[in-house]
């Protein structure tokens, strides 16, 4: 799939108004100090790299530049310089997607879920997708990987803003509860990645210690054993074979003997 077609595009000056975000935007977190950087920078400078939008009616969609247009409403900008792409949705998605992955302007939760809308709505596989943001295949399954944790074990790591590695080790922990406790833990004592690898590696250690022994299997009536011996002796009985199954009372017991027939040659 060819992501822009060099021959069908132009930069105009386009209303800031008429220009609407992309609705397959991955990024949802942005830093308001981070924008005002790039504001003051806009007021300085102005846009240095046009936008990407497609026409879509009689207005204009986002492909990327969300947070150059925020900037530009920040600093008061009504016109804004836009290239203008022509382009289907699906391809609009495609490029939003990728765009803000191989700029790294995702924080580790939100490339996650880019990857996986990637492969999930645009059915591709994780080498493919891995070609086309310029990532190795188990960089990609490792990233994949985090969205295994429960919603709000994300939630807590994220508002922590918690590193990758850290959640990479809550994974070693078998379910859900375990790796919320876990992260609370780290959250409330602000365990460094070293000290919450440790701590992990602990709590996994101390749960194979307190499983419960394989329960032993006690019979307190030896008459079971005897049907079970029964049941054998008929079976062997119906294949054709001349068995023959006795008791008898010892001193210290009882005595069972069971006797097969070698089959004639």
């Amino acid at each position: 799939m060819a992501l822009f077609l060099k021959d069908k595009r132009q930069v105009l000056n386009l209303p800031v108004d008429s220009i609407h975000p992309n609705p397959n935007q991955p990024r949802s977190i942005f830093s308001q100090a981070e924008l005002q950087e790039l504001s003051d920078s806009i007021v300085q400078l102005g846009i240095l790299q046009p936008l990407s939008v497609r026409k879509v009616g009689n207005e204009w969609e986002l492909i990327s530049g969300e947070r150059r247009l925020r900037a530009a409403q920040m600093a008061g900008m009504t016109m804004v310089p836009c290239l203008v792409v022509q382009t289907d949705e699906e391809t609009s998605s495609l490029l939003a997607l990728v765009e803000n992955i191989q700029r790294r302007n995702l924080d580790v939760w939100e490339e996650a879920i880019a990857l996986r809308r990637l492969i999930t709505l645009h059915h591709m596989s994780q080498d493919e997708v891995a070609r086309r943001v310029g990532k190795s295949q188990s960089a990609v399954a490792n990233k994949l990987r985090l969205l295994k944790l429960p919603p709000d074990v994300i939630d807590i790591l994220r508002q922590a803003q918690l590193t990758e590695r850290h959640a990479r080790a809550l994974l070693k922990l078998d379910n859900g509860d375990d790796q919320r406790k876990a992260a609370q833990y780290i959250v409330r004592n602000n365990l460094t990645v070293a000290q919450s690898e440790a701590y992990i590696s602990k709590l996994c250690q101390d749960t194979k210690t307190k499983q419960p022994p394989s329960p032993i299997l006690r019979i307190k009536d030896v008459r079971l054993f005897f049907n079970t011996l029964r049941r054998s002796v008929n079976l062997m009985e119906a294949a054709g074979l001349h068995t023959q199954c006795t008791k008898e009372e010892v001193e210290d017991g009882v005595k069972v003997t069971i006797h097969i027939q070698k089959p004639a040659e």
